[in-house]
Formats: C-alpha cells, structure tokens, sequence
C-alpha cells in the first residue's frame, strides 16, 4: 500500500509538471499571437521564462511570426504598389494626357515614390527615319524638375543598348562618376542605375532611368516595370492621336473638296446624334434618318456592312450587294452560309465574325477569298469594327471592305509577263550560245590548219560563250542581248538542262583552250611531240559539238514552252 502510495504522488507530480509546461506553453503561443496581431514582429521568444521550454515548440512560434511577418510585408508591398499605380493612373487620366508638363510628373512620381534620388523619360523620336533617337523628354533630380536637353542614339551607350535589348536592366556599384558619363543623368554619381523599356506589344517607346544612390527593393523595380509598360500604352496612344492629326490636317489643307463633303457628312451625323432620343419617340422620324443613312452609305463605292450577334447582315449598302449579284433585301436576315459556296471559305468568315463579337477592338484581317453560289470569286481586305446595338442590346459588327481582286490579277499578269521577258531573254542567249558553239568549233580547226588571226576570234568566242553561261546559270546582266534588268538566278525547271550544258561545255572549253594554248607555240604543228595533244583535242571538240547544239536547244525549246503557258494563263 505504502508502495501505490508513492506512485500515485509521483504521477501526480509529473502531471502537474505537464500541465504547467502546456501552460507557459500556452502563455507563449497567446503572447506570440497578440504581438503579431498588434503587427510586432520583433519580439524575443527566448526569455527568462521560456528558456526551458521545448525548443522545437520555439521554433515552430519562429517559423509562424517569420511567415507572418513575410506576408505582411508582401501585403504593404502590394498595396504600396497599388497606391503608386492608383497615383501615376491619376496623373494620365482625362486631360493630364495634354499637359506639358506630363512626363515630368510621371518622373517626379517615380522618383519620389520609389526613393530614389534621379530620374529621366527618353522617348523615341523617329520624326526624321534616317536618323531615329532617343529624347530626353523630363529630367526629375534631388526634389526638383531638371532642364536638360539631350539625344541619345540608338544603341549607343547604356540607354541605346536598353532600348534595343527591349529588357530590364540593372547596375550596382557603379565606379565613381559613371553616371554622369555613360547615363543620360548626370549632377552626382549614383551607386545604383536602373534601365526599363517602355514596351508594348513588343514595340518599345522609350526608356525609363532610375539612378539612387541604394539598391531598390525588387518590388520598386517591378513597380517601376509596371509604370513603364503602362506609359507604353498611353504613349502609344499619345503618338498614334498626334501621328492622326497630323495626317488629318495634311488631308484638309490637299483635299479641300473632300472637306467639305466630309463637313456636310459630320453635320449630318451630328443632327442624328441631337436628335437620337426624339427619333426613338417618333418612328416616323426615326425611319427618316435611317432612309438618309441608307442614302450616305449607297454613296460609298466600299461594300458596307452591318451583322447582328449571330452573323446574319441586318444592314448593307449597294456595293455590298452588287458583290452577290442580289437584291439587298435578299440578303437581310441571313448569314454568309447562302452566298458563299465554298464551305471552308465560309468557315473563315464565320470564325472571323466570332472573333470581332469577343473583341471590344476593330479587327483588320487578312486577305480573305471567297466564291459567290453563281461562281464569282473575289478577294477582299475587310475591317470588321465591334459596336453595341442600342435598340437590341447585343453586340453587332460593322465591316468595311475592299475589293483587291482586279489588283492582285493585275499583278499577277506583270509578274508572269515579267517571266516572259526574262524566258525570251533566256531563248535569246541560247540561240547566240549554239552560234558560238559553232564558232569555236570553225575557228579550232581553221586554227589548226596555221591561221593564227584566228586565235584572237576563238578566244573572244570562248569567254563570251562562258559569261553567257554564267548568267543563265546565276543570273546578271547579259552582254550583247537587250535586257530591262538583270537576270535572276536560273528557274528550278531550267536547271537540269544548265547542269548537263555545263558537263559538255567544260570539255569542250578546256579542249578549244588547248589548241589555243599549243597555237601559241612557235611553230608547235611541225613538232610530232604535240601533233597527237591537237590532234585529241580536236577529237574532243567534234565529238561534243553535236551534243552542245542540241542541249542548248533543248534549253531554249524548255523556255519556249515555258512562255506558252504563262501566256495561257495570262489570256
């Protein structure tokens, strides 16, 4: 009993030890928990109270309060972000996109918000083609607005070589005075030196320069990439809205006809705008704005059309019509699956339809064919603009087109007369080619029978005969033969009969060169050590004459026929 006894005191004990290590325990988790809560991070777990508490149980409130205190820094990071990007929205909204004093805000902002010391906007400037750099459009330093004039060639230095690169670059520790050499900045030498393009799509419209005398944080850098990127766009928008005035007052001052019509138009429109919420309480008037639209738009010689959601034409004008040879209102109400007979042609319009109506963007597509039920084809470049229909609520297409039909078989006709001239050429050649061949055949032997004034006509025989060759075969310039250009490198269906021209030709070349080589020899046709040379090579040149003639016309009968289909498909 004494025995029961003394055990039951000593798990009494051990259990009180338990439960008050699960209550320092607790004391510490509690504590850990309302310091975090309170955003304290810094506190010490180790005390004089815990420091026999079980390690791991330590560690693991370490681990939770670095956690913590990681995602609370994320969070003000994003919202850090976030307020930045809410202000540089602020400063290119509305108006502000017009101020002069645009960009310098846009740096001021970056280089306050981001603690940095310097900054500067360079945009791209290809006013002048020939020569295009970078501008140096607001210069931000030490809390206030910079005057500074500078240019910056593309790929010069580090801003040209950013620019080109189209990615994010960094520097650090940059040696004394770096800055303000290589750096479109200058006024101190920073330590630190960021680059970001202003890039959109691809297209890069500048560089932004960052210079602190810290490295920034990672989050400031893509705070500064997100800027950039942004700035891109509206830049873009900035030149495209000055790039379309510009076109639009050159358009005025040249056409000045055309602006009033175009002022008549606009007034019209104008009318039918004020009159927009008269013309839908009165039918009447509404069916009579539509009677002068439908009017407008039969004006436009471009086929004009309007589809609702599901690719049926509730709107075309008579060019649109005329295209199918029907009346425009056997075309309402019905999509391009009755006109068009090639189902695959009909498949792509379909498809383009349903990329505009997901699109809150005008669509420039391609080159479209296609086939009309009575057989005529047509090739089109169509831009299709996506609009909402206030009467119906749902999202129509507006397309405006532009038959490319005549223009492309008219290119197509030059292209293949273009091949005519060159084959004619070709069939010119070859015929002065199995001339020559002759020639050199005549001038070797009247060679060898001692009359030497013939070795000049030979030798000008022969090199005439192989820059021909050369030219059929690679193209040039033809020499003695009327041609409007060079000749382009031979036509794939010509080459087999040039490679077995050139077999034969380097025999016979080499064996006319040897007769000339051995007339060239005093007195050499008296010497039996050569007699047997000539004698060989003139075997070599009759032996080859034949196959020569026949090649070279086989050339030119080849190019002949060539001729005849192109004109067949030209007629």
């Amino acid at each position: 009993m004494i025995f029961s006894s003394n055990k039951t005191k000593k798990q009494n004990e051990e259990l009180k030890t338990t439960l008050k290590s699960f209550e320092h325990k607790l004391d510490l988790a509690t504590t850990c928990l309302e310091k975090i809560s309170a955003g304290d991070f810094e506190f010490n777990l180790s005390t004089a109270d815990n420091a026999n508490e079980d390690m791991s149980f330590i560690n693991m409130l370490s681990s939770v309060r670095s956690k913590m205190l990681e995602y609370a820094q994320r969070d003000q990071q994003r919202l850090w972000a976030a307020e930045g990007l809410s202000q540089f929205m602020n400063l290119t909204s509305g108006n502000n996109r017009e101020n002069l004093a645009f960009y310098d805000n846009i740096i001021a902002l970056l280089v306050k918000y981001t603690g940095a010391n310097q900054g500067g906007i360079f945009t791209y400037n290809n006013a002048d083609p020939s020569d295009p750099f970078l501008e140096l459009s607001a210069c931000y330093a030490y809390g206030k607005k910079k005057f500074v004039e500078r240019r910056v060639d593309i790929g010069n230095g580090l801003l040209g070589q950013c620019f080109l690169e189209k990615e994010t670059t960094i520097y650090t520790d940059l040696p004394k005075n770096y800055a303000s050499i290589t750096s479109g900045l200058g006024e101190s030498t920073p330590r630190f030196l960021l680059m970001v393009p202003m890039k959109y799509s691809n297209e890069v419209l500048g560089v932004i320069e960052i210079a602190s005398f810290k490295k920034l944080e990672q989050h400031k850098v893509e705070f500064v990439e997100k800027v950039a990127e942004s700035l891109a766009s509206v830049s873009l928008t900035i030149r495209s809205s000055k790039k379309v005035e510009s076109l639009f007052q050159e358009s005025q001052q040249k056409a000045q006809q055309l602006q009033e019509k175009e002022e008549t138009l606009r007034q019209n429109l104008e009318e039918l705008v004020a009159t927009q919420e008269e013309m839908q309480r009165n039918q009447n008037e509404l069916n009579r704005q539509a009677d002068l639209l439908k009017f407008i738009l039969d004006s436009i010689p471009f086929p004009i059309f309007v589809k609702d959601e599901l690719g049926r034409y509730s709107i075309v004008n008579k060019a649109e019509a005329k295209l199918f040879n029907l009346d425009f209102k056997s075309l309402i109400g019905k999509d391009d699956s009755h006109f068009v007979k090639n189902k695959e042609e009909w498949e792509v319009i379909k498809q383009s339809d349903a990329r505009v109506l997901a699109s809150d963007d005008p669509v420039e597509l391609p080159l479209q064919n296609f086939t009309t039920t009575g057989g005529k084809s047509f090739i089109f470049k169509t831009t299709k603009i996506p609009f909402l229909n206030n009467v119906t609520g749902k999202k129509n297409i507006l397309g405006v087109s532009i038959d490319l039909t005549e223009k492309l078989n008219l290119e197509k006709k030059l292209f293949k007369e273009k091949k005519i001239s060159i084959n004619n050429t070709l069939i010119n050649i070859a015929g002065r080619q199995r001339m020559l061949t002759q020639k050199i055949g005549f001038y070797t032997e009247t060679l060898v029978r001692g009359k030497k004034q013939y070795a000049g006509m030979l030798r000008d025989a022969i090199e005439w005969y192989e820059h021909s060759h050369q030219v059929i075969r690679y193209g040039g310039m033809p020499l003695g033969i009327h041609s409007e250009s060079p000749l382009p490198p031979l036509q794939e269906e010509l080459v087999d009969y040039s490679e077995k021209i050139d077999k034969v030709w380097q025999l016979y070349k080499t064996a006319a060169e040897n007769v000339l080589y051995f007339s060239s020899l005093e007195g050499h046709f008296k010497k039996d050590s050569h007699n047997d040379d000539v004698e060989r090579n003139i075997s070599i040149i009759e032996t080859n004459a034949e196959s020569l003639l026949k090649l070279n016309n086989d050339l030119m009968m080849a190019c002949i026929e060539l001729n005849q289909a192109s004109m067949v498909e030209i007629n």
